[in-house]
């Protein structure tokens, strides 16, 4: 029969929190960084030597870039859980 502790059982939630911290930090600094590079990618049209394009081109490329950033942005914060809101057994016995 296995004998969980609560420090066991605390020191595994650590744990499993650093796990999931480190997995985000990996992702989202690679997936920032690909979207920084693809900006850039953009931005690398501005030539009018070599492309066409309109003020109105510029702004409705604008306005859709916008609109995605915010709602991703948006997505994340939805997602963040504040400490308020996870189970701890040491606060819920008190």
């Amino acid at each position: 029969m296995v004998k969980l502790s609560m420090n066991n059982l605390k020191g595994n939630k650590i744990r499993n929190e650093q796990i999931k911290k480190d997995k985000f930090v990996e992702l989202i600094e690679r997936r920032v960084n690909s979207c920084t590079n693809q900006m850039r990618l953009i931005g690398n049209l501005a030539n009018q030597h070599l492309y066409s394009y309109t003020d109105l081109e510029i702004d409705l490329i604008e306005t859709h870039l916008e609109e995605q950033l915010k709602k991703n942005i948006d997505q994340l914060r939805a997602r963040r859980i504040t400490r308020a809101d996870l189970f701890d057994f040491e606060e819920e016995g008190e």
